[in-house]
C-alpha cells in the first residue's frame, strides 16, 4: 500500500511541476498578446497585470489566459493531493 500511494504521488508531482511550467508559459504569451495603448494605469506601469482583465487581451491573448488558468487550477489540484497524500503517508515515517 505504501509502495503504490508513493508512485502515485511521484506522479502527481511530475502533473503538478508540468502544469506550473504551462502556466508559466501560457501567461507570458498571453502577456505578449495584450492591447496597446493600454487602459488602466496599472497595465501600463506593469505589463503583468494585463493577464488580469479581459480588456487588456487582444483574442490570441485570451486564448492563453484561458490556457493559463486551466493550467493553473490543475497545479493547484495536483498540490492539493499532494498535501493530502502526505498525511497518509506520514504516519509510515
Amino acid at each position: 500500500m505504501r509502495a503504490a500511494v508513493a508512485v502515485c504521488v511521484a506522479c502527481v508531482m511530475v502533473v503538478a511541476a508540468a502544469s506550473m511550467l504551462a502556466c508559466s508559459y501560457f501567461a507570458i504569451r498571453a502577456i505578449f498578446n495584450r492591447r496597446r495603448p493600454s487602459q488602466r494605469w496599472f497595465v501600463h506601469a506593469n505589463p503583468v497585470n494585463a493577464v488580469l482583465f479581459k480588456d487588456e487581451l487582444t483574442p490570441e491573448g485570451l486564448k492563453y489566459r484561458a490556457k493559463a488558468f486551466r493550467a493553473g487550477l490543475v497545479a493547484w489540484i495536483a498540490m492539493a493531493i499532494l498535501a493530502t497524500a502526505s498525511t497518509f503517508l506520514a504516519p509510515y515515517n
